[in-house]
């Protein structure tokens, strides 16, 4: 059962998950070495305004993603891969995603949505033909699934796969494929000849006879980033490139989604840490009436505000990714809950940072009109956050059913220092109240339930902040310095008035954890954010 299935049901998270999933020295070393070879890179040949002017990543930075083997991060050594795990994968993007989130969109196409399918179901032919030229970058992966009416509804797919001698037939029409124009390889869904045989699975050949890819899309946001639609008229597909077998495409793409999604967490921290950055220092050069912005209440309450969430989202992300190299399995609740929490404090943390800056914020000279552009597509692809919502929501009540299994109190963990153990306690009545509201409305509305959606959304965010409060303050009983303790502190009484219906008066206090918090914030080195 997943981590917050046990939280949902009342069991407490500090046995559930008693060691939190950090990082040994070596693989601290090797993170570190990985981390800092892509900074390099990306300050020395990604430029993300440019990119984007140009609606293209140029052929010099697509030679040198492959040649630090980037486009192999996730495969195993044994066919040229980095053979690195979920961690290092969100690490790669949240780098590069501090200049161009279009470049983090390439690789995550390529490898979390196109090569995990390959990873997680493709025979041994199959991945020892394909992995290789994927892995030394020859070879660029897309998903093919959207379509004109089939969106995140994707049982809806009308692209048809016809048995003929030898294997398939396909015909259809695919819309908004991420590399569409540089794709070697289509993993792409089709539906079998009768609606019970269900979707199929196919790898298909760029090359073959019948594909068609139209002309790029003109996209609002991430313009660096290639987004085609893709016609398959008569093609053909040798039985040899079936993923899986036929009748198992809803499953393969429920499986890659509910995986992938989670590490896209990686590019929202990091356009998320570089709106902080950029607003940080803006705030303290911009003077008015006097004085640098940075000492007006509002400017200053949105600093903190950034700088919690930014501090909040690396705890949930680092658990997620790290019970998922540790192993487990069932993450389609948590990486909902990391999708829907991550791309939301993105858009947030770029629209306080536009605002932040003026004039200037809206201007295409300065990144933040860009960052803010960019973030808009997160809460949209990958699953929408209100059909996430949906899920979290539906898992919920699913946990509900299994029956309360809380024992009246939760055990602080013994390494979490005294000063947090308030926020702790908060934990366990909030998850019985969770659990009493999901059993309660799952009664309430019967089969019915699925289409509640005002009432899955107000559940659902009360589960996604019992997760992010819990997911902060195991990473502080495991590493208590992970982040600035005032921004953590802020970020815990933030969620706790939002989701606790605290009272009034309790205001002060936090007032007082802002200030804390924009303090602390101003006094670090810019670069340590970097």
């Amino acid at each position: 059962m997943s981590f917050l299935r046990k939280l949902l049901s009342g069991q407490n998270p500090a046995t559930t998950v008693a060691d939190y999933p950090t990082l040994d020295a070596e693989e601290q070393e090797l993170l570190a070495m990985v981390r800092d070879t892509v900074s390099r890179f990306r300050d020395q040949s990604i430029q993300g305004d440019v990119h984007d002017r140009q609606k293209e990543i140029p052929d010099p930075v697509r030679q040198g993603l492959a040649e630090l083997g980037l486009f192999g991060l996730l495969f195993p050594e044994q066919v040229g891969g980095m053979g690195l795990g979920m961690r290092a994968y969100m690490e790669v993007l949240r780098s590069l995603a501090w200049d161009c989130q279009s470049t983090a969109t390439l690789l995550g196409g390529h490898l979390s949505l196109a090569g995990r399918g390959l990873l997680l179901f493709g025979n041994e032919e199959q991945k020892g033909r394909w992995l290789p030229v994927m892995a030394s970058g020859e070879c660029v992966g897309a998903f093919a699934l959207t379509e004109p009416g089939a969106g995140s509804d994707f049982r809806s797919l009308r692209t048809k796969a016809v048995r003929v001698e030898g294997g398939w037939q396909l015909n259809g029409n695919k819309l908004w494929i991420t590399n569409g124009s540089e794709a070697g390889m289509f993993l792409t869904f089709a539906r079998l000849e009768t609606a019970e045989d269900g979707l199929a699975a196919f790898l298909v050949d760029a090359s073959s006879s019948g594909v068609q890819v139209g002309r790029p899309e003109d996209k609002l946001g991430l313009n660096g980033s290639n987004t085609n639609p893709v016609d398959f008229d008569q093609v053909f597909v040798p039985d040899r490139d079936l993923l899986g077998q036929p009748g198992e495409g809803f499953k393969i793409a429920a499986e890659i989604l509910n995986r992938g999604r989670a590490g896209w967490a990686g590019t929202c921290l990091g356009a998320s840490e570089r709106a902080l950055h950029e607003a940080r220092d803006h705030a303290a050069q911009r003077v008015q009436y006097g004085h640098a912005i940075e000492k007006f209440g509002m400017i200053r309450e949105f600093l903190a505000e950034m700088a919690s969430d930014v501090a909040l989202l690396q705890a949930f992300m680092d658990l997620t990714g790290g019970l998922g190299d540790a192993g487990e399995t069932e993450l389609v609740l948590e990486s909902a809950a990391l999708k829907i929490f991550a791309t939301e404090v993105q858009f947030q943390s770029a629209d306080l940072a536009l605002q932040i800056a003026g004039g200037n914020g809206f201007s295409r000279e300065y990144p933040y009109e860009r960052l803010l552009r960019d973030a808009r597509v997160s809460r949209i692809f990958e699953g929408t956050n209100e059909v996430l919502r949906m899920l979290v929501a539906m898992l919920a009540a699913a946990a509900g059913k299994q029956g309360w299994q809380g024992q009246g109190s939760w055990a602080a963990p013994e390494t979490l220092a005294e000063a947090w153990h308030p926020h702790w306690h908060k934990l366990y009545p909030e998850s019985e109240r969770l659990h009493q509201e999901a059993v309660a409305l799952a009664a309430k509305h019967g089969k019915q339930f699925r289409m509640a959606e005002c009432d899955h959304r107000r559940l659902a965010d009360r589960a996604i902040s019992l997760g992010v409060r819990t997911a902060t303050l195991l990473r502080l009983a495991a590493e208590p310095d992970f982040a600035a303790a005032e921004a953590v502190r802020y970020g815990l009484l933030r969620q706790e008035r939002r989701y606790l219906q605290v009272e009034t008066e309790a205001q002060a206090p936090l007032d007082e954890a802002m200030e804390q918090a924009v303090r602390g914030l101003l006094q670090e080195q810019t670069a340590a954010l970097r």
